[in-house]
């Protein structure tokens, strides 16, 4: 049962039990909000989550637990991970709960969280150990979930204030792309600035401006497609750049499923055109894109239909034979 699952997460003498069992009671909890979501029910958050949840910030302020199984432990089962296992996906539903449980728990657990992030103070130069490693992750997993506090809440303002401190202080690329990443990923007042910073700062370091164009690419706030669609236009990105397509059109289609997975077509068409337009420059990478939506009768028919349709389009036109085998096997 979740009850059961929440003791061993909380309780079980081995590490890897913990977090089986944490990761278990979030996918049960998970999928019954996306039943609940088809349902016409409203979503409530989980007390057992709430909890165990607890328990793993009340151990790293025993300075009890490895810190390392703790941030792997507070860390939510993803979107696509949810999706591959749905017995018929509804990318739309599934964001919904996920976004709904990680607010849920930083709205419970804001006084923990808070504490747990200020107990590991940031390095004023790079340290390269397993300990180091450990507590650079746990500090940026408690101010990932701070920040998804709502922009209307008690404290939000001063959540805020400290990942961008933690932005301009950061000794090491952890620590600022983490804070990069979550101030990307919100509504921060910050957010044009940090992003015109950090390009102004990385821009002669291509895997660096490949992560730039990836975290943006992913965010999940409304107008996700024109965003990507103005990135294809900036200076660092080449559609002739396997690097650049993977960051940027793979970053949208793979990991912003809720821009991607739009009820209007938009993201799928989207990426129809880019693998037609890909087909001649670089067959490989056009055929890898098409897998993305080789799985299309798995989906809700909300979005089944539609990827379909892009994918009946894609066959109508000159194909190289890599992309011709992705698309004529999906479709069969």
């Amino acid at each position: 049962s979740n009850e059961e699952l929440a003791f061993l997460m909380s309780n079980d003498s081995d590490g890897f039990n913990r977090w089986s069992a944490g990761q278990q009671l979030a996918v049960n909890t998970m999928l019954a909000m996306v039943e609940a979501i088809r349902g016409g029910e409203a979503l409530k958050g989980s007390d057992a989550l709430r909890q165990a949840y607890g328990t793993l910030l009340d151990d790293v302020m025993e300075g009890g637990t490895d810190k390392a199984m703790i941030t792997s432990m507070l860390s939510l089962p993803s979107e696509a991970y949810l999706a591959e296992i749905s017995a018929q996906v509804d990318p739309g539903a599934i964001h919904q709960v996920r976004a709904f449980l990680r607010k849920d728990l930083a709205e419970y657990l804001h006084p923990r969280l808070t504490e747990a992030y200020q107990l590991i103070p940031l390095e004023s130069e790079y340290v390269f150990s397993a300990e180091a490693i450990a507590q650079r992750g746990l500090r940026n997993a408690c101010l990932s979930y701070l920040m998804m506090l709502d922009e209307s809440a008690d404290g939000y303002s001063t959540v805020d204030a400290l990942c961008f401190d933690q932005y301009q202080k950061a000794a090491n690329m952890s620590d600022q792309a983490a804070a990069f990443h979550a101030i990307v990923h919100s509504a921060s007042d910050h957010r044009e600035n940090v992003i015109n910073q950090f390009y102004s700062q990385w821009k002669d370091e291509a895997l660096v401006v490949d992560q730039w164009f990836m975290i943006q690419a992913s965010a999940p706030q409304a107008g996700g497609l024109a965003r990507v669609e103005a990135l294809m236009a900036h200076e660092a990105f080449e559609l002739t750049n396997p690097n650049k397509v993977r960051a940027l059109i793979g970053g949208f289609c793979n990991g912003n499923l809720v821009n991607f997975h739009n009820k209007d077509g938009s993201g799928y068409q989207f990426l129809a055109d880019r693998i037609i337009q890909l087909n001649t420059l670089n067959p490989q990478i056009a055929a890898r894109l098409s897998g993305i939506m080789s799985r299309w009768k798995k989906y809700h028919p909300d979005y089944a239909m539609l990827m379909q349709k892009e994918l009946e389009r894609i066959l109508q036109a000159p194909l190289s034979p890599d992309v011709y085998e992705v698309v004529s096997k999906s479709l069969a």
